[in-house]
């Protein structure tokens, strides 16, 4: 494909204020590079919000006002953040983290769960 059609589709599938940002770059290499600029950050940037999402995970718990499904939505999210910056855990460090994440009164349910299912072996879904 030809630089001129590569710039050419790039700049068709941008909004105007995006088109108005790399308007006076000459190559599509330019402007694809200061689109990813734009939008992912630098590799220090990254590395920024790779330690935000870590530490949000880390922290991860259900809150008060929360239902489960709401809960494992804003967990499945965080996890593809992390995925996007390649920073990644187990299936079951995350089924870890789910149970550890739930309030007291779900101890039971959570204690049964250990008891009759094999953690290491339990997808989320299956959760």
């Amino acid at each position: 494909m030809s630089h001129h059609k590569v710039k050419d589709i790039i700049v068709g599938a941008i909004t105007h204020d995006e088109y108005l940002r790399i308007g006076d770059k000459t190559s599509a290499k330019t402007i694809y590079d200061s689109l990813c600029s734009t939008y992912d950050g630098n590799e220090q940037v990254q590395e920024a919000k790779a330690g935000l999402l870590i530490q949000q995970y880390e922290l991860f718990k259900m809150q008060d006002d929360e239902d489960i499904g709401a809960m494992f939505t804003r967990f499945q999210t965080l996890v593809s953040g992390l995925k996007i910056l390649k920073k990644s855990y187990t299936t079951y460090d995350h089924v870890l983290k789910i149970l550890r994440s739930l309030p007291q009164q779900w101890r039971p349910k959570i204690t049964a769960i250990e008891e009759a299912k094999d953690l290491k072996k339990l997808s989320l879904e299956a959760l």
